[in-house]
């Protein structure tokens, strides 16, 4: 059984994201300072080794015991300040044997003490030891003697692995409290900002799923009905000349139908923030969609009243929307006394298109609902349309920055259609303003 998809929402997408971000860099910083006080505390235990082993590299008896090397390094832990925490061993002639402090923890000379010794005077390195659950910083300083080749100082790391080990502790604590701190506030002060947002978000996935699922309906009719009379060609040798044209002649009107619905869920599907705006001449575009009119519909009546108009806009999308007007009042403009449809339009210097039919109209709850996708009046079934006209005008038009609308005609029957888009004039103004 397959398990449903987890989805985040974006509120706590972004949540995570900062949490993510605030979690690097406490991490980036929190390294940087723990190196950066290791570094200073290992510092601190180099150079007290540093200073005591030059001290002692003066130093030279002629036979030295192990009680005289501990009182000799009392002694100088006194001068130099410090606590006579050290412990050391001094390394003989041969490379290999040493004489110890009663405390030294057991460190054997390595190789490495003897290539130190072997550079000559007072050349000095630095290494870590470790050794029955103890830490050492270790310094090996050559000595300019035959009998003495080298001495040893070495100081416990245990304090100061403590303190890093507090150190770590303390800045992982203060990373993680930080990070989820960081997390909450930007899961509570997004709250705001993102659920416009994620609401429509919501609403785009709701829109599009409603538009696959509608355009699945719309287009199993025709692919249906062409299907059938497909069938009945095939099939069907026998049928007489006449009727194989009228269902030939079916099947083109369908297959354009079919196309022209494609069309339409094409543009529709189109993003409109994409959409290049610029100066165009609305007045033009209004005049040759009304000659384009008259040669696809000879027998409807068209009078127009068209101003000088410029504005913003993009011209392909602007021609479909003066074309989708006008078709659509040519096919539901008609009297209903059954004379050749009527289609008014005037243009305003101002951007406002107005389209007007003196067919049955509207009912006036149908208006809200005839700008969303394969709406339909009532007055307007079975007849010709994909019903993603005014769909795809209010679309466009809303990209422009304009606004779309239907009534009830007052001055007799019929239905009026405005659209208003910004001039250039208008544009200017606004950015003005602002």
């Amino acid at each position: 059984m397959n398990r449903p998809e987890r989805r985040f929402t974006l509120r706590t997408q972004v949540a995570v994201v900062l949490a993510v971000i605030v979690a690097v860099a406490m991490t980036l910083s929190a390294c940087i300072c723990f190196v950066a006080m290791r570094s200073s505390l290992r510092g601190e235990v180099d150079g007290v080794l540093r200073d005591q082993g030059r001290a002692m590299s003066r130093v030279q008896p002629a036979k030295v015991s192990t009680a005289q090397v501990q009182a000799g390094l009392d002694a100088l832990s006194k001068q130099t300040g410090h606590d006579g925490a050290s412990a050391f061993q001094v390394i003989l002639g041969d490379g290999h044997s040493a004489i110890s402090a009663k405390d030294w923890p057991g460190f054997q000379v390595t190789d490495a003490d003897r290539e130190v010794i072997g550079r000559g005077a007072r050349a000095a390195a630095h290494s870590d030891r470790t050794g029955a659950g103890q830490h050492f910083r270790v310094i090996t300083v050559a000595l300019p003697s035959t009998s003495f080749r080298g001495l040893q100082i070495g100081r416990s790391l245990s304090g100061v692995d403590h303190d890093l080990h507090d150190l770590g502790w303390t800045l992982a604590l203060v990373g993680f409290a930080s990070t989820a701190l960081a997390a909450f506030a930007a899961w509570l002060l997004t709250r705001p900002v993102v659920a416009p947002t994620e609401q429509a978000l919501a609403g785009s996935l709701a829109a599009q799923s409603r538009l696959v699922a509608d355009a699945s309906h719309e287009l199993r009719t025709p692919i249906t009905s062409m299907r059938t009379n497909a069938e009945l060609l095939t099939r069907h040798a026998s049928l007489d000349p006449a009727t194989r044209d009228q269902i030939a002649r079916e099947l083109v009107q369908q297959s354009e139908g079919l196309a022209d619905l494609v069309t339409d869920l094409l543009d529709l599907a189109k993003d409109p923030g994409t959409l290049t705006l610029g100066p165009t001449r609305f007045d033009e575009l209004t005049l040759d969609a009304i000659a384009d009119l008259q040669a696809a519909h000879p027998e409807v009546s068209v009078t127009e009243r068209v101003s000088p108009c410029l504005v913003k806009g993009a011209r392909p999308e602007l021609a479909r929307v003066l074309r989708n007007l006008l078709e659509n009042a040519a096919i539901h403009g008609a009297p209903a006394d059954g004379s050749p449809a009527r289609v008014h339009v005037e243009l305003a210097t101002d951007g406002t298109l107005t389209v007007r039919d003196w067919g049955t109209g509207v009912a006036r709850a149908e208006v809200p609902r005839l700008f969303d996708r394969f709406a339909r009046g009532e007055a307007s079934r079975g007849r010709p349309g994909s019903g993603l006209g005014l769909a795809i005008v209010k679309q466009i038009v809303e990209a422009h920055d304009g606004s779309v609308g239907l009534h009830a005609a007052t001055d007799g029957p019929g239905t009026v259609a405005e659209v208003r888009i910004p001039t250039m004039a208008n544009v200017a103004h606004r950015a003005a303003e602002a």
